[in-house]
């Protein structure tokens, strides 16, 4: 006897890889009507490649501003920077180049402009909690207007969901708010040079290494996917 089931389409209009972002970007900026786009990019990426500057001249004016240097874990201070930054240039996008940190923040700042969240405490009452009985209770979050363009340059996966982890600093604890909207519209997969994504083998075996009894598939589907993925660096510096 056949079971039944249900599948819920995710908010995600597109996924575009094997070109360069220079080239795909501004093209799906047209596509979707808008013209302002304010990002937020990998500090490594900024830094140690023409992967920004390249994307910022293919963009030109509608490039309206650029935030770089998001510390790991997507700490609300720093997203509540972005905020105010897509918030001044009037952008009506987001456009994120790194790795889950920023595809987070991006999210986060979605809430915040349709919230008009300026501080880091006025996110607490948008976080996504679990009761004691096991109940996910997520608040209610606005429609964000202003949706996001993400280009992942790690194997996070988080550019495929609509969670989004923000850490308290204060409390230090990471964690979640969830919309719908939140998953990107478009998803870019470069052809950003492969170091910096193989460089997330390492926290992508740390992670199937940790996990409990209930991700054990999850785990080594990981590890088989490795090798296959290639070695990485011999040393990891850098967070995307």
């Amino acid at each position: 006897m056949s079971q039944g089931g249900r599948f819920n389409a995710i908010a995600l209009e597109r996924v575009v890889f094997g070109r360069p972002a220079a080239e795909v970007v501004p093209g799906e900026l047209e596509r979707l009507g808008r013209s302002r786009a304010c990002l937020l990019v990998s500090h490594s990426l900024r830094t140690r490649t023409s992967e920004v500057s390249d994307l910022e001249e293919a963009l030109g004016g509608a490039a309206v501003g650029t935030y770089s240097g998001m510390p790991p874990h997507t700490p609300r201070e720093a997203v509540i920077e972005c905020a105010a930054l897509a918030r001044e240039t009037r952008a009506d996008i987001i456009v994120t180049l790194g790795g889950g940190s920023l595809t987070d923040a991006g999210k986060v700042v979605q809430l915040c402009l349709e919230h008009d969240v300026t501080e880091p405490e006025g996110l607490e009452p948008f976080v996504t909690r679990t009761t004691a009985d096991g109940r996910v209770e997520s608040p209610a979050i606005q429609a964000p207007r202003v949706r996001q363009l993400t280009l992942p340059t790690t194997l996070s996966g988080g550019e495929f969901g609509f969670s989004a982890g923000c850490t308290d600093s204060t409390r230090r604890i990471k964690q979640a708010y969830r919309h719908p909207l939140f998953v990107p519209q478009v998803v870019v997969r470069s052809t950003a040079p492969t170091t910096f994504w193989r460089s997330s083998n390492l926290p992508l075996e740390v992670n199937a290494n940790y996990a409990d009894g209930r991700y054990k598939l999850a785990g080594a589907s990981t590890f088989r996917s490795c090798p296959v993925i290639g070695p990485g660096p011999k040393s990891i510096s850098t967070t995307m």
